[in-house]
Parts: structure tokens; C-alpha cells; sequence
């Protein structure tokens, strides 16, 4: 069975008991979150990730498991590409009044919708989907649009991580899909007494017009509190980098993530057979029994034997595995960048319209424009929804979500620029409106005299979990 990172297997009943398709989607997601979360979560799953040679000691075994750092290729390339994406603020056309609020603080803790949305494109990238709540504070008897404006009653955004959406009830018949329940786990630490604390498990069941929450207390769930709402539906809003059915969604950087699965276990047989031949070892033959009794290594010692033919000598590795070890990383390295690369790769696609932006091109756009239109999508039906919770019109939002990302099979257009003669200004303005380079750069920083070298962008990753203050980013055209 797959791990469970919020449910353990004693909670899997009751309201806490998943939905068949969360078992495989959980075994899936596995790898990627364990190597997002760095050296520290790979070594912590030990034996999951590296493997424990046949005859190799316990202690043998952690010693190696110290000695492996986490090369992070897949995180790096998911930071890189949402760190560009969101370069400039989202953008809400035709915002009404009442919902301007949830431009800076849209999940009622001060998050900016920029911001909120940069974290669901991150679920995107390692899970495959992520998912809006749009909630609401708790009111008796229905809202009125004055009952809004003069208690400043917010719907607000809430996040879900996906691996705590747990289990969901869908009506696909009459070829639409109706979602009638969704449960997803809650944790939350609370005060004991002055001096202590401690960890609260719910699960929250939402269906239409109707909210219920159980707590976890003595390893089973019971009834903690539950309402009701005005909107005849569940208020949540699912988005995907590839749907493969309601609710369910694999991650679309799999493919990298066993890549760098296989540099770190690589890594691993590197840096210990380095820490071996770095010790040579001492042979010594033709010596009698008890002649090497006492021996002393060091200046000004010497070592004697009746045997003329008597040798001792130290023995080093010749290094050709050495080598052959460094090559193999440096090939996964060159081939992690490439396939980081892969999910921008597109034919022509072009933004002049809204309509022009809908999903139904898909075919023309790389894997990263679908997940970055299909998010647009989303935030504004959680915005409409927002807007129906207080009695607003919505109808008329639109959102745009960063600048189109796409590597086209043809060449790099920012050679293209260099030759159709852009320089200094000129070439920085293009880039800017390309957003290739941030609104904040000036033509200072960028212009050289001299060509600077073409860096690989994961040529540089340091081997530990600690982020570069400047994270660096191919070259992706609008």
C-alpha cells in the first residue's frame, strides 16, 4: 500500500477511508515530494530510495546514507519555472468592487492572489492537479450584499493540497459532472495549557449546501460540527496539468523525478568510493609471524625483515572507476536539464484573445501553457464563485496568469533579436516584454563587452537543500 502523508493506516476509516484512485496517485507522488523536500526527506526514506547492498553492514550502510547528497534537478526546475512565471502580478480584468480585497489578501491571512496562485502552479508541477475552496466566514440565515458590505463578510481562497484530498463523490451522468462530496483531512495545532500544545486531526466532508467535521480523538473519527451554506453545489474548483478523471491526476515531471532518482543513487556509489580510495591500503608480504607486531607508521620510523625478498608498500585505486562514475553523473545531469526542458516544448501558439487562450488548442501549446491556462481557468470560477457567495456578478472576469513559456522547435529568439541588430535599450525592452529579464533590470546589468559563456542552468546546483538567493533560469521565450 502507498504511503499515506497525512493518514496513517489505523485512520483509513470511516470518514477517513480514501477513494480507490487515491492509492494510486499517492504511490505516485511518493518520489516527487519526498525529492522536493530535499537531502533531508531522501535520507529520512533510507533503504525506499537507496537501496542496502547484499553484505553490507547496518552501520556501513547510514555511514554511506551521511555521505549522499541530493543533487535537486527536480525541484530546481519547478522553481525556476513558476520563479519566471510570475515574474509580474496576475492580472483580474473587470474585478468588482467588492472582491478588489482578494487581489492582496485572498485566503484571509494576506497572500496575494499572485502569490496563491504561484503555489498551485507548484502542486501542478509535482502532483499533477491542485484544488480552490472558496469558503466562507461562518453566518447565520442568509447574506445579503448590505449584510457583506457593513459586516465586511469575505468569501475567501482555500488551497487544498492534494494529498489531503482524501475522497470525493462524482455524478458524471447526463455527460456532465456534478461533484457531490469531497473529504479532505485538516491538521491544526492548539493550546493545552500555558506551556503546551498539540496536534489536531479532522476530517471535513463538504457537500451541497452542507459542511460537516470530525475529529480524531482515541484513534477514531466522531462528529465535531456541521452546517449549512446557500450555494447548491460544492464550492470547489479542480485544476490539472493532464486529467485523467475527476479528481484524479499523475504528476507531468515523473519522468525527471525517476532521472534524479537514479543521479542520487549514482551519487551515492561515487561519493563513497571516493571516500575509500582516498585511504590507500598498506600490503605487505614475505614477513614473518609476529615481524609486523607493533608496527609504527610515521617520519623517522623503519620497518625490517629477515626475508630479502620482503616488500611493503601502500596500494591506491587506479581511478578509471572513478572517472567512469563522474561521466555517468555528468550524462544524467545534461539529461535531467533536457527533460526539464521537455514540458515546454510547443509548436505556435499565440495569446491575442481570450478565446484563443481556452484549452481547446491544447494540441498547439507545450504541457507548462496548458497548466498555466488551465489555472487561469480556474482562478476565475473561483473568483465567480466568490462573487455568488455574496450576491455579486462576476460574469465578465478575466485572468491572466504570467507570460506564455514555450521553447518553439526553432531557434532561440533571443539570437534572433541579437541579429536583427537590438542592442543595449532596444534588445532590453524586447526582452521585457517577452519577460525574459524583470521589469526592474536595467540595460546596466545586462550589457557586456565581452560574450558571457552559455551556463547550463542546473550546471551549478550545490549538493544540499539550501536555495541560491538567485535561482538560475533557461532562457524561455514568450
Amino acid at each position: 500500500m502507498p504511503t499515506q502523508p497525512f493518514l496513517t493506516q489505523t485512520h483509513q476509516t470511516g470518514p477517513a477511508a480514501p477513494s480507490l484512485d487515491y492509492y494510486e496517485m499517492a504511490d505516485r507522488w511518493a518520489l516527487p515530494y519526498d525529492l522536493y523536500g530535499g537531502t533531508k526527506k531522501m535520507r529520512a526514506r533510507e533503504k525506499k530510495w537507496l537501496p542496502q547492498e547484499m553484505r553490507e553492514s547496518n552501520e556501513s550502510y547510514q555511514n554511506r546514507l551521511k555521505r549522499t547528497f541530493l543533487y535537486n534537478a527536480f525541484k530546481r526546475t519547478i522553481k525556476a519555472y513558476v520563479g519566471v512565471s510570475f515574474l509580474r502580478n496576475v492580472t483580474v480584468n473587470g474585478l468588482p468592487k467588492e472582491l478588489e480585497y482578494l487581489q492582496h489578501d485572498c485566503d484571509g491571512t494576506g497572500r496575494s492572489l499572485t502569490a496563491f496562485a504561484a503555489g498551485l502552479c507548484e502542486d501542478l508541477l509535482i502532483s499533477g492537479k491542485g484544488h480552490i475552496l472558496v469558503d466562507s466566514p461562518k453566518v447565520d440565515g442568509p447574506l445579503t450584499l448590505a449584510d457583506v458590505r457593513e459586516n465586511s463578510i469575505r468569501p475567501y481562497f482555500n488551497a487544498i493540497d492534494p494529498r489531503n484530498l482524501i475522497a470525493w463523490k462524482v455524478d458524471s451522468s447526463g455527460g456532465t459532472e456534478k461533484t457531490n462530496q469531497i473529504r479532505f483531512s485538516e491538521r491544526s495545532v492548539e493550546t493545552i495549557d500555558e506551556w503546551q500544545e498539540k496536534e489536531v486531526q479532522r476530517i471535513r466532508v463538504i457537500e451541497p449546501g452542507q459542511w460537516t467535521t470530525y475529529l480524531l480523538d482515541e484513534n477514531q473519527y466522531n462528529v465535531e460540527a456541521q452546517g449549512n451554506f446557500d450555494l447548491d453545489y460544492v464550492p470547489v474548483i479542480n485544476i490539472y496539468a493532464k486529467k485523467e478523471a475527476p479528481f484524479v491526476a499523475y504528476p507531468p515531471l515523473e519522468d525527471l523525478a525517476w532521472l534524479n532518482l537514479r543521479h542520487w543513487q549514482s551519487s551515492s556509489d561515487q561519493n563513497n568510493i571516493l571516500h575509500v580510495v582516498r585511504v590507500p591500503l598498506m600490503f605487505g608480504r614475505g614477513f614473518q609471524e609476529g615481524e609486523l607486531d607493533g608496527l609504527e607508521i610515521g617520519a623517522n620510523r623503519a620497518v625490517t625483515t629477515t626475508n630479502e625478498n620482503g616488500d611493503l608498500k601502500y596500494v591506491e585505486h587506479t581511478g578509471n572507476a572513478i572517472n567512469a562514475g563522474r561521466m555517468d553523473l555528468k550524462d544524467l545531469e545534461i539529461r535531467m536539464g533536457q527533460m526539464g526542458a521537455d514540458i515546454l516544448i510547443q509548436g505556435s501558439v499565440s495569446r491575442q484573445t481570450a478565446a484563443a487562450r481556452r484549452i481547446d488548442q491544447a494540441e498547439s501549446m507545450s504541457i507548462f501553457q496548458v497548466i498555466l491556462r488551465n489555472l487561469e481557468n480556474a482562478l476565475e470560477q473561483a473568483i465567480k464563485t466568490a462573487g455568488e457567495w455574496i450576491g455579486v456578478d462576476v460574469s465578465d472576469i478575466n485572468v491572466i496568469v504570467g507570460d506564455d513559456l514555450a521553447l518553439p522547435t526553432q531557434a532561440n529568439p533571443v539570437d534572433d533579436l541579437l541579429k536583427l541588430g537590438l542592442i543595449d535599450e532596444a534588445l532590453l525592452k524586447e526582452l521585457k516584454r517577452r519577460g525574459l529579464v524583470s521589469d526592474s533590470i536595467e540595460a546596466k546589468d545586462i550589457m557586456q563587452e565581452e560574450e558571457e559563456p552559455e551556463v547550463n542552468p542546473f550546471e551549478e546546483i550545490e549538493e544540499n537543500d539550501d536555495e541560491p538567493e538567485d535561482i538560475p533560469v533557461p532562457p524561455v521565450p514568450k
